[in-house]
């Protein structure tokens, strides 16, 4: 009988079956995100190790770029500036202390200034990588917590570290500053207080 496997129907019947066998494994492997050395399993690893972030933080640096003085950076760093010497800007030291009066950002700037003992430029440079860091690694959180899949967690930090500089519709603001403002910070720290509310 050729359909008992004895003949040629049965033969290629078990042939078509063993070939469509490892079918099934080998989706839920890709699902998985491939073996180490697969083409889609680099991605999860940004998504699930620590590591990601960190790595990515200079390439955020080297392609956004980091622009001390552009745009009202400049005005925040006046204050800080200010702050460390108070005889600065005698005759326009108001349009200064209007934009420091109110807020911790510049007095913490100088602390750690003070504390430190470095150059303002350097403190800036450094929170600028802390803040890029920080943003990278809220994600990395907040996408553990919404997507099972390991490609879709490390996808999401990638595409977190190439909208730093995406116009935000409708503002003048990008996501994360291509420099240092109170806004670094905030930004990161909103989304790890949003991710915290997940759990």
């Amino acid at each position: 009988d050729c359909g008992a496997g004895g003949g040629p129907g049965g033969a290629g019947a078990l042939k078509r079956a063993a070939d469509r066998g490892p079918e099934p494994a080998r989706n839920a492997a890709d699902r998985a995100g491939g073996s180490a050395g697969g083409p889609r399993g680099w991605a999860a690893w940004f998504g699930d190790s620590w590591l990601g972030p960190v790595l990515l933080t200079p390439l955020v640096l080297a392609v956004h770029g980091y622009h001390p003085l552009a745009g009202d950076a400049g005005i925040y760093v006046a204050g800080v500036r200010h702050v460390l010497g108070p005889k600065l800007y005698p005759l326009n030291a108001a349009f200064v202390t209007a934009f420091t009066r109110l807020s911790a950002f510049a007095w913490a700037m100088a602390a750690v200034v003070r504390l430190l003992h470095v150059r303002l430029e350097w403190v800036l440079l450094g929170t600028y990588l802390l803040s890029a860091w920080l943003l990278l690694e809220a994600s990395r959180q907040a996408a553990r917590r919404i997507f099972e899949d390991g490609q879709a967690r490390g996808y999401a930090v990638l595409l977190a570290a190439g909208c730093f500089t995406l116009p935000v519709a409708g503002t003048a603001l990008f996501v994360m500053d291509p420099y240092v403002t109170a806004r670094s910070l905030s930004t990161p720290l909103g989304l790890l207080a949003v991710t915290a509310c997940m759990d």
